[in-house]
């Protein structure tokens, strides 16, 4: 899915059947962060940083394929940070992979090959990115 980028709409339309959460956490010196997923549904992605590199982020349970995932955060220098957390759960589905076409219940998405990204690409991706979308120390 290199590239794919699905709107707020998209991905919250009855097609992806995607919950998402996402929270920042200003921190000195530990936190941890649990995201149980509704009944129907599994941890898909988990996406942990410490925002200015105060600290160190590791998932202690859980994870990607299961129910819950739970998350710390520990200082490495005692300063203050932001604890980011983006955890998405989808729901479990079959999905059938034949070359650059995948397969579910749902919809069949073709892909282009998988393939490095030009100068040009990548400029063009990150136009819109600013540091003031992460919030200051």
């Amino acid at each position: 899915m290199q590239g794919d980028v699905f709107t707020d709409e998209e991905a919250t339309s009855k097609l992806v059947q995607l919950d998402s959460h996402k929270s920042y956490f200003p921190v000195n010196t530990r936190a941890e962060v649990s995201y149980t997923a509704r009944p129907d549904k599994l941890v898909s992605c988990v996406i942990a940083a410490s925002v200015h590199q105060n600290g160190h982020v590791s998932v202690v349970e859980g994870g990607y394929g299961t129910k819950k995932v739970r998350i710390r955060y520990s200082t490495e220098t005692n300063k203050p940070d932001v604890f980011f957390v983006l955890v998405q759960a989808a729901k479990r589905e079959s999905v059938h992979v034949e070359g650059d076409l995948a397969r579910s219940t749902r919809l069949g998405i073709a892909y282009e090959p998988m393939r490095n990204w030009t100068l040009a690409e990548i400029k063009d991706a990150l136009r819109n990115v600013t540091s003031s979308q992460f919030p200051p120390s």
